[in-house]
Order: C-alpha cells, then structure tokens, then sequence
C-alpha cells in the first residue's frame, strides 16, 4: 500500500518544522523557469519527485538518528560553530587560529558516523 505525503512525513514533521521555525522567514524569490532546460533537452525526463524527496530525507533522518537539537547545533549552524571555536580560545576575535593544533575537532566527527 503507498503512503501518502502526510503519513511519509509524520516520522520527520516535528524535525522539519522545529529546523523551517529556528531558520526564520525565507525572503528571498523562489521563483525559477525551466524553459531553457526543456527547450535545449527536449527529450530529458525528470524522475525526481517530491514524494522521492521526502522519502529519502525520512529514509536519511532515521538512519542517521538525526533530531532538530542536530540542526540547531554547531553541527549545522556555521555561526554556531565558530563561537564555540572561540570559546575554546582556537579563534581569535578576528577569526584567526589561535590553537597549536588545527584543526580543532569537529563535533561532526564524533556523532556522524556511516553504521
């Protein structure tokens, strides 16, 4: 039986939405044409769907034991990552390495491993 989009997102909502909510308001202009790419490649046909898309960030989110804490974290968030460096003294108020041993280890390294 196929799931629909709802019951293949409910595993991931509260992820997704807590992730969109912490991002903020995107302002900027979606808004694309594909006409070149049809009219230069008449015969392509495009497989990806929107229900692959979800499929396969469910699919990602439980493999990897993913939670919205790991998106709001300086695993994902640059700006969080760099006061952290700061706070451990690798960084300097200008950015620059301050530590003897670079680079620093990366909270990446330690939680997302392939099992």
């Amino acid at each position: 039986m196929k799931k629909t989009l709802p019951a293949m997102l409910a595993p991931a909502s509260a992820l997704l939405l807590s992730a969109a909510h912490a991002a903020g308001p995107d302002l900027g202009n979606c808004r694309v044409d594909f006409s070149k790419l049809h009219d230069t490649f008449a015969d392509l046909e495009l497989s990806w769907t929107v229900r692959a898309g979800i499929s396969e960030l469910v699919d990602s989110f439980s493999r990897y034991g993913l939670t919205s804490d790991d998106f709001t974290s300086s695993r994902f968030v640059r700006l969080r990552r760099i006061v952290e460096l700061q706070e451990l003294g690798h960084l300097d108020g200008m950015l620059r390495s301050r530590a003897t041993t670079w680079p620093p280890a990366s909270p990446m390294a330690e939680t997302h491993r392939v099992h």
